[in-house]
């Protein structure tokens, strides 16, 4: 796809929240550029609410998803996704101030097997002890036709680094923060499959072109692991389905700010209709003549006459 204008565009559309603005605040850690500043969202997030419409679509219908870890800004979009049924989860939801449906760990989720259609694990399982269990969770309680969306920060070239020991600082130093128990490297897939689970690996810049990409303010290419246990994992992911919802919700956000735009013009209209009318010739002549009329009026002497 050609560069377009889009590379020169001075603000950010949050795919989210639909609102634009001339830049991005800081995210967790004071990462630059990151958050929007309208809902706050992150470049994980913004690329998310174009990519998890159409994978729930292709999942079993009358099926069931579930957000584990859910984050506010995530979870009205899945909550709102035809003919599904939304259920969030979490092992220590008061930590984050979340509300969930039910208060469990991804090591042993209360769920019946085989019956989740779509699951998004996002930046969950860097933080859990024991992250085989948690994938083997994952791969029992998904449909066969189901899918899983996850993410994890990692780092190529290198193994996975992990310590669920080792003190806050230094998990802050060697994961990235202090909540992390590792920090996952080039063996992640490896992870995934030994529990059963198909996997495709795919990323921001996979998905959108780059112009795309800085105009919702996701530059920075994340990875993004699209996981099954009955089906072909890449047929979940959809390049031409994201950028019609990036266009959608444009269009979307367009036709909301020209109904603004033109009712303050009907306004601005009507305003200066109004001003013209009251400077008319004729409109200043019947108001000044009423001004006269009234003058008169009072110089009139209104007291009986006596005959003569």
């Amino acid at each position: 796809m050609p560069e377009t204008d889009l590379t020169d565009s001075d603000f950010v559309f949050c795919t989210v929240c639909r609102q634009s603005a001339p830049g991005l605040g800081p995210g967790p850690g004071g990462r630059p550029d990151a958050s929007c500043l309208h809902c706050g969202s992150l470049e994980r997030h913004r690329m998310m609410a174009l990519v998890t419409p159409s994978m729930v679509g292709k999942s079993p219908p009358d099926s069931v998803v579930l957000d584990i870890a859910p984050t506010r800004i995530l979870s009205d979009l899945l909550r709102g996704q035809p003919g599904r049924t939304y259920a969030s989860i979490d092992f220590d939801p008061a930590a984050d101030g979340r509300a969930v449906d039910v208060q469990a760990s991804v090591t042993e989720l209360p769920i019946r097997s085989g019956t989740i259609g779509f699951v998004i694990c996002s930046h969950v399982l860097e933080h859990v002890r024991d992250d085989r269990a948690a994938a083997a969770e994952l791969t029992r309680i998904l449909d066969p036709g189901g899918v899983a969306l996850i993410q994890v920060p990692r780092r190529l070239g290198v193994p996975t680094d992990e310590d669920p020991s080792a003190g806050p600082e230094e998990r802050k130093t060697r994961f990235g923060q202090a909540d992390h128990v590792r920090y996952y490297g080039e063996d992640f897939e490896d992870r995934l499959e030994e529990a059963g689970l198909e996997v495709f690996n795919t990323s921001f810049s996979k998905i959108l072109p780059f112009p795309l990409l800085r105009l919702i303010g996701a530059g920075n290419d994340e990875e993004l692991w699209i996981a099954t246990t009955g089906a072909d994992p890449r047929a979940f992911i959809d390049t031409h389905a994201a950028t019609r919802a990036l266009a959608r919700s444009l269009m979307a956000s367009h036709a909301v700010e020209r109904e603004l735009v033109e009712a303050r013009a009907d306004a601005i209209a009507w305003q200066s209709h109004y001003e013209w009318l009251r400077n008319r010739p004729v409109v200043r002549l019947a108001s000044s003549g009423k001004q006269a009329l009234k003058k008169i009026t009072s110089m009139i002497d209104h007291s009986p006459t006596s005959s003569p």
